[in-house]
């Protein structure tokens, strides 16, 4: 049966890998620890290796007895190998050394030095449920039956074709208030104030119904100034026609 943890430890600190293996089992982490997983008549290297290359994860009970240890030593080297995740549970102040400085100095350790123990094995349980559980996946949009809707049709520019190219709305605006400006001041160097006029008025309105946001229309400035560019030239064109 495969297992959520796998406890590894010196022998010396048995209390200490015991209490926390029970502590973790009582959460429903499944925990392999040695002796009591390895079936009788089975080979000791074997069946710890075999544990670790089925457990996720690796909880290293650690203390100044772990740098003693080789065979803590081979069963860290081994968990890296086979890609579970070490968590380096540290019971007393002291530091890996040797080849366990090597493979633990860039894991990030879990300090559970001052007491009461059991605190400590809390916030463990918590980062081991974290590691199990799947991230959560975003839900399909369902319609009103229930069902996910079809997929929509891909658009003409979708599909690889070039799409049309159409003014940005700001671009727009800009269009349309220098066509009022222009049919202005045509009226105005041809004398035709009239055909200014016809022009010029409607551009005007269409300037300031002209949205350059998606919320609404031109802001209250861009149209002040369409609007006044437009009828100043239009008043002089007027004011020319009548001499």
């Amino acid at each position: 049966m495969a297992h959520d943890v796998f406890i590894s430890y010196s022998s010396q600190d048995k209390p200490v890998a015991d209490r926390v293996c029970h502590a973790l089992e009582e959460k429903g982490q499944r925990c392999w620890i040695a002796p009591r997983d390895i079936p009788y008549g089975a080979e000791w290297q074997d069946a710890i290796i075999d544990a670790l290359t089925r457990a996720g994860a690796m909880v290293l009970i650690f203390t100044r007895n772990t740098n003693e240890s080789a065979h803590v030593r081979r069963e860290v080297a081994a968990a890296l190998e086979a890609g579970a995740i070490v968590i380096p549970f540290r019971t007393e102040e002291a530091t890996p050394q040797g080849a366990l400085r090597y493979n633990l100095i860039n894991l990030h350790w879990m300090d559970a030095i001052s007491p009461p123990l059991e605190a400590h094995i809390e916030g463990l349980i918590a980062t081991l449920e974290k590691l199990r559980d799947p991230p959560a996946e975003a839900p399909a949009p369902l319609d009103g039956t229930g069902a996910s809707p079809p997929p929509r049709p891909a658009r003409e520019h979708e599909s690889g074709a070039p799409a049309p190219w159409t003014p940005t709305i700001d671009r727009r605006f800009e269009i349309v208030a220098g066509l009022a400006i222009v049919a202005a001041a045509l009226g105005y160097f041809s004398s035709l104030w009239i055909f200014s006029l016809v022009l010029t008025i409607p551009l005007i309105w269409r300037a300031n119904y002209t949205r350059t946001s998606p919320s609404g229309r031109a802001s209250w400035g861009l149209r002040l100034f369409a609007s006044l560019a437009a009828a100043v030239i239009s008043i002089a064109a007027i004011a020319a026609g009548k001499h």
